[in-house]
């Protein structure tokens, strides 16, 4: 997928995976709950730090599509470090390098207006599906 354009694919590899192999591969980061977070509902502003993780694979069943962080209980000021995500699905394990380093996945950040006194930093488009106002910046 291209980052910059959800939905639009640039090219599609086949692989065949056996069962009992290993195999690296970065599996995405999908943060859901913006529309709840309390730090964006305060004005914070939402940076993501990693957008795919570096894992291994040796599961005997479907590679997981992606490592779901949920935002809705974080704060202004507060962040989720890859230590924080709990248990991965049976058979992933985290590449050695990157589980040291316990990069930071998001962080609300703060900002300069007052609690209370801001504009939600995401719409609704349609039904279900909310589009951020604000760029997304990286960190």
């Amino acid at each position: 997928m291209h980052p910059g354009r959800r939905g639009h694919v640039l090219s599609v590899n086949f692989i065949e995976f056996k069962p009992g192999h290993e195999y690296k591969l970065d599996i995405p980061v999908q943060f859901y709950g913006i529309e709840d977070c309390k730090g964006t509902k305060e004005g914070g502003i939402f940076l993501f730090g990693e957008e795919n993780i570096s894992c291994t694979w040796t599961g005997d069943h479907n590679i997981p599509r992606d490592i779901q962080v949920d935002l809705v209980n974080l704060e202004r000021g507060q962040s989720v470090r890859l230590d924080e995500l709990g248990e991965l699905p049976e058979g992933l394990a985290l590449n050695g390098r990157i589980a040291k380093s316990n990069p930071v996945l998001c962080h609300i950040g703060k900002t300069g207006g007052e609690t209370g006194n801001h504009t939600p930093p995401w719409e609704l488009v349609e039904d279900n599906e909310w589009k951020l106002k604000m760029q997304v910046c990286r960190i």
